[in-house]
């Protein structure tokens, strides 16, 4: 039985092949991810021409006109919504950091505001009580309302005064046990005095709101009719007045003032929810971004195509003339960004039917094993049938032998039963 054989592929062109083309070291996703990046550049450059295309074009002292009126005013629009969404947002944030310095403000006058009516409050009672027990009769008009009041906590001091002296006198002469009761008793009275003089005073507060209206008070004033300590008692109260008038005047503007930009951000829908609006202003600028870049993207595109082909190739008939339009610098780099991106789209290309190629190798080279692996497995299946061929022969002469053996056997077994002598009985 003749062997089948087979003859290696060779592979010299395959070889050939890849002698011919540059060597290149980086990988696909490394070339991929440097077009992407020269992508990007080559897109921001877009962008700059397309704006200086449509800047110069809508500039009325220019006489260029690459873009179309319709993408000017496009563009412009655009522009003049964005400026107005950019104003809005800075309006909300400083209105609405206006607005909590100042409720801060607010809240540090209030705080003032109530320690000064406390001081005033206390000063005034003072003063006030003075002029009651020692001019009163200069201060008729002042005390006018309070003289009903007056009078009967007067009748209650003048009752218990009366009492406490003759306390005082039985003390005096009481043994220590009744001294202790009739210390008790003193204090009570003092206690009633006391009381009775904070309601003549609390009336006195009551009746007189602001003192700086009073003329019997400044006559006295003005005549020296008051100790130096009482008359710096009032003009303390002048000044706290005064500060506190100042105080309620700056009130009354920061109120306004605040009123003011909260009209704003009502007028800019942020009355209610400042954050809200403010991220509704902000997503419609990124949206105004986006438009405003693909169109200076397309414009700056669009022009460059007039000078350079794809791939960095100039087109000769419009080759010269962007010169006079003050565009070079970007043409020049637009061009060079084609070129790269070319050359790197064509490495790519060759790194892909390179890598291709490996594959068809690797699967010759697994075709090569698969069939030395066949062949051997043939020639042990060849001699494995001549091996066979030989068994069968002995087997055939074997059971020939065997046939003849049994011929004879049953030959001899034949005429030993013709000869047996019971058959002749």
């Amino acid at each position: 039985m003749q062997f089948l054989t087979y003859k290696p592929i060779v592979k010299t062109g395959i070889k050939y092949y890849n002698s011919k083309m540059k060597s290149i070291t980086k990988t696909i996703p490394v070339l991929t991810r440097e077009l992407k990046e020269l992508e990007t550049e080559l897109s921001g450059v877009y962008r700059l021409l397309g704006h200086k295309v449509l800047a110069d074009s809508a500039d009325p002292s220019s006489n260029k006109t690459a873009a179309a009126n319709t993408e000017i005013i496009k563009w412009q629009k655009l522009k003049d919504e964005r400026a107005s969404c950019t104003e809005n947002i800075l309006n909300i944030k400083s209105s609405g950091e206006r607005i909590t310095e100042l409720k801060n403000f607010l809240r540090q006058i209030e705080k003032t505001n109530k320690a000064v009516k406390k001081d005033i409050e206390k000063t005034k009672s003072d003063f006030l009580w003075y002029l009651y027990k020692n001019t009163f009769a200069s201060c008729t008009e002042l005390f006018k309302n309070v003289q009903e009041a007056a009078a009967k906590q007067n009748k209650i001091i003048d009752e218990a005064s009366a009492e406490l002296e003759g306390l005082q006198a039985e003390k005096e002469k009481a043994g220590f046990f009744s001294k202790l009761a009739v210390s008790h008793k003193i204090t009570v009275k003092q206690g009633k005095i006391k009381k009775a003089e904070q309601e003549i005073k609390t009336a006195l507060n009551k009746a007189v709101e602001d003192i700086r209206f009073s003329q019997e008070i400044k006559t006295l004033y003005e005549a020296d009719g008051l100790p130096s300590e009482i008359k710096a008692k009032y003009e303390n109260l002048l000044n706290l007045y005064e500060g506190l008038d100042s105080s309620e005047e700056r009130v009354y503007a920061i109120n306004e003032e605040k009123k003011a930009a909260a009209n704003t951000l009502e007028k800019l829908g942020a009355g209610k929810n400042a954050d809200k609006q403010t991220h509704h202003f902000t997503v419609r600028v990124k949206e105004i971004d986006a438009e405003i870049g693909a169109m200076t993207e397309d414009t700056g595109l669009r022009y460059a195509n007039r000078f350079y082909l794809p791939g960095g190739k100039p087109a000769a008939e419009n080759f010269d003339a962007y010169a006079q339009d003050g565009y070079a610098d970007y043409l020049e780099r637009i061009r060079g960004f084609r070129v790269k991106i070319e050359k790197t789209k064509y490495d790519i290309e060759i790194c892909r039917i390179n890598g291709q190629i490996k594959n068809e190798e690797k699967k010759i080279e697994n075709l090569h094993r698969v069939i030395k692996n066949s062949e051997s497995e043939i020639k042990n299946a060849e001699k494995r049938i001549a091996e066979s061929d030989v068994n069968i022969k002995k087997a055939e002469e074997k059971i020939g032998e065997l046939k003849e053996l049994l011929q004879k056997l049953s030959s001899e077994f034949s005429d030993d039963t013709s000869n047996d002598p019971g058959e002749n009985r």
